[in-house]
């Protein structure tokens, strides 16, 4: 059976534009508006907000565990620059603690 390209053509569409929607659920990409720094890491907000699975963090604050001292560096670093466009990947927020990130990609 062969099918027609238009259908052919709507159906690839269909599945790029499907894509982004549950894959945000994990990330999000936006600028660093706030930095803070706690025993527990370094704390930041994006203007954007917050991925999906962090519904329930505390204020929108995201979280760099200390242990991830290459992710707080270069996160630092981008920040002083004036770079602070960014995609942040993220861990479920767990009940009383922050979102935690999992990996920081500048954008820039």
């Amino acid at each position: 059976m062969k099918i027609p390209p238009i259908r052919l053509l709507t159906a690839m569409i269909a599945m790029i534009v499907s894509l982004p929607s549950s894959a945000a659920d994990t990330y999000l990409t936006g600028n660093i508006t706030n930095l803070t720094s706690t025993g527990g890491g370094l704390l930041i907000m994006l203007d954007s907000g917050i991925p999906v699975n962090c519904t329930g963090t505390p204020y929108n604050w995201l979280l760099i565990r200390a242990e991830n001292k290459a992710m707080i560096a270069l996160t630092l670093t981008m920040y002083s620059l004036g770079k602070k466009n960014a995609t942040v990947y993220t861990n479920p927020v767990t009940p009383g603690s922050f979102c935690e990130i999992n990996q920081y990609d500048p954008s820039e």
